[in-house]
């Protein structure tokens, strides 16, 4: 068996798909440097061809280190090297394409990512840090919150007709909660939308969750404690 190559992991914690990369490490058991940089910045432009982070370094005994960019190219990665735990859908009914689940992937980084982070909770940190009042906050954040609760409803949907169990059996005990593809264990959809929900749970938009997320949230707290 091929010796396990060595990692360092680019990217600060405070970063959403850096964290989604160090939980799947964690969770696979991987051991990992982590380099801590913001995007755009020195590092971050010395391991990604535009500055962007996480950017996976595979060092390797024999070869020059690889550097892989890309959330959804290293979570691939990180599944080729260590398949097991799994982080895939083996319980929905749609578990024979497993193409569905990278498609919850691609929605949480494509739309996901904007709605939550970029017109929601970093614009309440940065009117907060610009000292603005917060009536002007919330006027600012009432259309977007509309938007993004449009996108928690597609989520809660989508989530809720993946299940092979039925809604009726959504109970309050977070042990009777699905993961987002259903099963008793997390996929990569749970993974590239968690820091997303735990991030907005520390902000006055938390409101806009519903009992289906904050419970599904606490559930993933347990299992990266």
């Amino acid at each position: 068996t091929p010796k396990m190559p060595s990692h360092t992991l680019i990217g600060t914690p405070l970063s959403t798909f850096t964290r989604t990369i160090a939980l799947g490490l964690q969770y696979k058991g991987i051991p990992y440097k982590q380099i801590e940089t913001l995007p755009h910045e020195p590092i971050a432009q010395k391991y990604h061809p535009f500055g962007y982070i996480p950017t996976l370094v595979i060092h390797n005994e024999n070869t020059d280190d690889i550097y892989l960019r890309e959330s959804q190219a290293i979570a691939r990665y990180i599944d080729r090297v260590a398949p097991e735990p799994t982080l895939h859908d083996e319980d929905s009914k749609e578990a024979h394409v497993p193409e569905k689940m990278w498609e919850i992937v691609s929605i949480c980084a494509a739309y996901g990512f904007p709605r939550f982070e970029k017109d929601v909770i970093k614009v309440r940190k940065h009117m907060m840090e610009s000292s603005s009042s917060e009536k002007d906050i919330l006027s600012t954040l009432q259309q977007p919150l509309v938007a993004l609760k449009e996108l928690l409803d597609v989520l809660e949907h989508q989530l809720m007709t993946t299940t092979k169990r039925s809604s009726s059996d959504d109970h309050d005990d977070d042990n009777n909660d699905d993961y987002l593809l259903g099963g008793d264990h997390p996929t990569w959809a749970d993974f590239f939308l968690y820091p997303l929900v735990a991030d907005l749970e520390v902000t006055p938009e938390a409101h806009v969750l519903t009992q289906r997320f904050i419970r599904w949230s606490r559930k993933m707290k347990k299992i990266l404690a």
